[in-house]
């Protein structure tokens, strides 16, 4: 693995780091490449491959690490956040039978709830759904007040996403 074999080398260059803890991170894709990482060092370390890397941790924010799966489950997860109206989701869960990523383009019923669905979601920020999604095209008038900036349904068209 490339980044290992990186690792090693980079330490074999600079020794004085040789002791420090080193903690992996990533996000996103690198859920999938970050366990990865560690294991090479952790069985590196088992075999006494020198340097001995002082592996202490690692960390993923929002990681990918089953592609299918968390996309099928955003929207089960958007419903218990109510950002999906319960006729919404129902009606999606029916139509798509639990399968969101991999749609038959002929079932329009099921289609048809996920553009309604993506309507409903579109300004939901996904990494963080409790962050306030800032479109960088659209700037806000100062004159408005703090409060009237903390509601969602002035600013969102959300009618027909029965949410409100």
């Amino acid at each position: 693995m490339q980044a290992y074999q990186f690792l090693r080398k980079w330490l074999d260059d600079h020794p004085k780091f040789f002791k420090n803890p080193l903690y992996v991170g990533a996000d996103s894709y690198g859920g999938l490449l970050v366990p990865m990482i560690v294991q090479e060092i952790y069985k590196g370390n088992e075999i006494g491959e020198e340097p001995h890397i002082n592996i202490n941790g690692y960390v993923i924010g929002n990681p990918v690490t089953d592609t299918s799966a968390e996309y099928n489950l955003r929207i089960p997860f958007a419903h218990r956040l109510a950002l999906l109206s319960n006729t919404i989701y129902k009606s999606t869960k029916r139509n798509c039978r639990g399968e969101y990523l991999n749609v038959d383009s002929n079932n329009s019923l099921c289609v048809h709830d996920l553009n309604v669905v993506d309507k409903c979601l579109k300004r939901i920020k996904q990494e963080n759904v409790l962050e306030p999604y800032c479109d960088p095209l659209i700037t806000l008038k100062s004159s408005r007040s703090g409060s009237d900036l903390r509601s969602i349904e002035k600013h969102f068209q959300m009618e027909e996403c029965n949410v409100f």
